[in-house]
């Protein structure tokens, strides 16, 4: 609900400022509690919070930090994982909505094209949620439906390839 509030009554950044925002915060901060209250050592669930962050700190730390803001480049890491998500579970998911309106707002939708798949694959290889070799992402099932779903390097490597165009 508060997803599809946002979509629908942020427009600019300028909307910020008119909308009510306090409630946003509260009820964003509320969602983000009630998920760390159930799994304060991040076992299960507290996972899902990472969503968009595979890649997004992948991007961080191959442009190098500060290049890009964290904001951007998680946001960049979510359309990624809506994409990858799609392909995944062959479901049509509201990619193109999200990446419009977050363009909308000013934020970078896209890998930076100075990046590579090589070497975003080997950060997102050190990156904490890795087990055993193999990269965890949050995947949607739909919007507000996650899971962590193990991906293998051929998976990632062809998503990474398509989407930097190459």
């Amino acid at each position: 609900a508060l997803y599809e509030q946002l979509l629908t009554s942020i427009h600019s950044l300028d909307d910020l400022k008119r909308a009510d925002l306090p409630n946003m915060l509260r009820r964003a901060i509320a969602v983000k509690a009630d998920i760390v209250s159930k799994d304060e050592k991040e076992q299960n669930i507290r996972s899902f919070l990472n969503f968009g962050h595979t890649l997004g700190h992948a991007i961080e730390a191959v442009l190098g930090y500060g290049q890009m803001s964290h904001g951007e480049a998680i946001a960049v890491g979510m359309l990624f994982a809506m994409r990858m998500s799609s392909d995944y579970y062959q479901k049509a998911l509201p990619v193109e909505p999200l990446r419009k309106w977050l363009k909308s707002l000013g934020y970078k939708t896209e890998i930076p094209h100075e990046l590579n798949a090589d070497d975003l694959h080997n950060a997102m290889k050190k990156d904490k949620k890795v087990r055993n070799g193999t990269i965890h992402m949050v995947l949607l099932k739909e919007v507000g439906q996650v899971e962590n779903v193990a991906i293998d390097d051929k998976m990632m490597r062809s998503h990474l390839t398509k989407e930097l165009g190459m």
